[in-house]
């Protein structure tokens, strides 16, 4: 598929206007989808009102920031990535493509690096051996930043992203729980733990960065719990060894926290509902229109998703 090119009044809808259209709606920007395609933003202007002409209904709505679809514009897009993913698939399957083969860069935070990512990943290697894959293990936002500067082609994150040119699916889920140390000062506290019991508890937090950190806080604040930490940490490594040390308590993924809490320190979940957030595939949709091994990754992911997994 090629990028967006001026035409002439008349021309038909082809899958350029699909995947232009789709890119303006995930970057919620005109000029920010024209840059990624190398065309002028008058230009691409043009070719989305062309296309709106073509379908006899405004798609986007001009008046907010960023740009949002319209009520049309949002079955528009569904039926553009429809036929996307149709497109994709034939020129795989249908066409008789090679053998997928190549690179695969991911980042990933590490809760799910834990637990879900590293199995789909396994999975999607032994089902395609030509694909090599470079796994980077960051946190949420600094996965963020490496797929905004195309460093990695997919990521994994503990939160959705801030960038309005990312999409992000919910394809796992996760529980934040609290590890306590295995020390004296520490052995009577309940499971699950009293949310009044925290404000008394020294209480190290993930830095800002961190997705784990974030949703905690936030989901905390709504119960009028109101966090206190004594110190912060940069990685959860660090995180870990603080807790392992006795330094205090601090929120962490559960899946990953399993791994390398015997013997190191207590997972408590906390009273009330359970501090469950999804794990989020996030990518760039216009690097995944250039890149075959990411699409073919993408629709791995959806598949694996749809199937729950069983202990």
């Amino acid at each position: 598929m090629h990028g967006p090119a001026p035409c002439g009044e008349g021309a038909a809808i082809d899958l350029d206007d699909l995947a232009l259209f789709r890119a303006v709606v995930h970057c919620g920007s005109v000029s920010r989808a024209a840059r990624q395609y190398g065309y002028s933003q008058p230009a691409v202007s043009r070719r989305l009102r062309r296309l709106e002409r073509e379908v006899g209904h405004t798609l986007l709505d001009r008046s907010t920031v960023p740009l949002l679809p319209t009520a049309v514009g949002r079955r528009f897009l569904a039926l553009a990535e429809t036929v996307l993913d149709a497109w994709r698939t034939f020129q795989t399957e249908a066409l008789g493509a090679p053998v997928l083969a190549g690179r695969l860069e991911v980042a990933a935070s590490s809760a799910p690096v834990a637990g879900f990512a590293s199995r789909v990943l396994a999975g999607f290697v032994r089902r395609y051996p030509g694909v090599k894959v470079a796994l980077s293990t960051l946190s949420s936002r600094r996965v963020e930043e490496t797929l905004v500067a195309r460093r990695a082609a997919v990521g994994f994150m503990g939160c959705p992203p801030a960038d309005c040119c990312l999409a992000a699916e919910a394809v796992a889920s996760d529980e934040i729980v609290l590890a306590v140390p295995l020390t004296p000062e520490f052995e009577t506290l309940p499971d699950p733990l009293p949310l009044d019991r925290l404000a008394s508890l020294p209480l190290v937090r993930r830095e800002a960065a961190s997705g784990t950190w974030e949703t905690a806080e936030r989901a905390l604040a709504a119960r009028g719990v109101r966090l206190q930490p004594v110190a912060e940490v940069d990685s959860a490594e660090a995180l870990y060894a603080a807790i392992q040390a006795g330094l205090g308590v601090g929120f962490v993924s559960r899946e990953a926290a399993m791994r390398r809490a015997a013997g190191a320190f207590r997972l408590l979940r906390l009273g009330g509902p359970a501090l469950v957030r999804p794990l989020y595939l996030v990518y760039d949709p216009l690097v995944l229109a250039e890149n075959a091994v990411a699409a073919t990754f993408q629709r791995y992911v959806r598949e694996w998703a749809a199937v729950p997994e069983t202990v």
